[in-house]
């Protein structure tokens, strides 16, 4: 079981439970755009097509990585 993989299942656990979890720290953009895929993939968020609604996070310094994260319809802000 990779990193990603332990990630995943702590997110999801903690979805289904409505708690909070630690989660393993991620080592770059992309290890965290694979634990978003993982999460969204087993919850079937985009099963009836892409993304429609995303927003930015990162971190506040002038020179941050700002990072997109996809958001469930249902979850989108109205």
């Amino acid at each position: 079981m990779t990193d990603i993989d332990i990630a995943v299942a702590a997110l999801l656990a903690a979805w289904r439970l409505g708690t909070t979890v630690p989660v393993p720290p991620s080592p770059d953009a992309a290890a965290d755009y694979a634990v978003q895929a993982g999460v969204a993939d087993a919850l079937g968020w985009f099963a009836d097509g892409p993304p429609r609604y995303w927003r930015e996070s990162g971190v506040a310094a002038a020179m941050a990585l700002l990072r997109s994260t996809a958001v469930p319809a249902a979850r989108a802000p109205v």
